[in-house]
């Protein structure tokens, strides 16, 4: 049986994705392959935080949406 995949919806915020990514990285108990989406942040806090969290091995795949869409999670999970 192959693990739960967790998607997570990232638009700048950059502490909050920080506080988001380093809970699951360290709470998290149970096999997951975390998917991470991120919708056309311009942040550049945000992409320093999603490459240290990628050296860390937390995701099983980056989506760096070239786009801001509110559909990005519904086409991803197709």
């Amino acid at each position: 049986m192959q693990a739960p995949i967790v998607f997570i919806l990232s638009w700048e915020r950059p502490l909050y994705l920080w506080a988001c990514l380093d809970s699951l990285r360290t709470q998290t108990k149970t096999a997951c392959r975390f998917v991470l989406l991120d919708n056309d942040s311009q942040d550049p806090l945000v992409h320093r935080i999603i490459e240290s969290f990628e050296a860390r091995d937390l995701f099983h795949k980056v989506h760096r949406r070239k786009e801001n869409s509110p559909h990005a999670l519904m086409e991803a999970v197709r």
